[in-house]
């Protein structure tokens, strides 16, 4: 699995696209920086963590978008493409 994530992404750049898929896939929880208060980044830390429920959710779909092993399948494309006799 996964791990349950807030992200806060950096302000008008690509970072904020992809955050919002992750938050409109169920994936993660998102801050833009403007709204990334102490308080409510306390407070969505807090609740991320007294919601079980929510962090299974989150890891479940984190695993599942996010590939595993990628650094292995790299080494392999490699080896397979770069390294071959």
């Amino acid at each position: 699995f996964g791990k349950p994530s807030i992200i806060i992404p950096l302000p008008d750049s690509i970072q904020e696209r992809n955050a919002q898929l992750l938050a409109d896939t169920g994936t993660a929880e998102v801050l833009l920086q403007k709204d990334a208060t102490p308080e409510r980044l306390r407070s969505a830390i807090i609740n991320l963590l007294d919601d079980k429920e929510k962090q299974r959710r989150f890891s479940k779909a984190i695993a599942v978008i996010l590939p595993s092993r990628v650094a292995d399948r790299f080494v392999a494309h490699v080896k397979q493409h770069c390294l071959s006799d």
